[in-house]
């Protein structure tokens, strides 16, 4: 797992979590991008990301560690499981009597049937998945910059 240390602003605190607007980033540092596409979320004013607000206040500038999974998790889960699920039971089902037998249908609909049927299921373990390293795995606050102080000075 990959982190990813962005900047931001606190521009809402609704109850126990702060809402921060991360900083867009200009075009020079396109070579640092690691494809997140997470600058393309949350519209012109930049993509908002939930923390614990713990001491933070609006208008706080914070400097955030955000855990990413590699691309290759997302292409597995997402697409290599489903597709190999479905797989398994387009063959599956038209090979398996028993299951044709039970639901009338021929060798090609029940192997359709079953495969379609793995395939979705498999898809929805997925996102269930992203949903749970999502919940896991949240934007950690590393500094915070208070509103209306000047920042520190470097070396202190």
């Amino acid at each position: 797992m990959e982190t990813i240390i962005e900047t931001g602003t606190v521009f809402r605190i609704p109850g126990k979590r702060a809402q921060v607007r991360l900083d867009r980033r200009p075009d020079e540092h396109a070579a640092e991008c690691r494809g997140c596409t997470a600058c393309r979320q949350g519209g012109d004013s930049g993509p908002v990301l939930e923390v614990p607000a713990d001491g933070l206040a609006e208008g706080d500038r914070v400097r955030l560690a955000i855990p990413t999974p590699g691309p290759w998790r997302g292409i597995l889960m997402v697409f290599a499981l489903p597709l190999a699920a479905g797989m398994a039971g387009l063959l599956g089902g038209a090979a398996w009597t028993g299951f044709q037998q039970a639901t009338g249908l021929g060798q090609e609909s029940a192997g359709l049937v079953l495969g379609a049927g793995l395939g979705l299921a498999a898809f929805a373990l997925a996102v269930a998945e992203e949903r749970r390293f999502a919940r896991r795995n949240r934007p950690a606050v590393l500094h915070v910059e208070r509103a209306g102080q000047p920042p520190a000075a470097a070396g202190r």
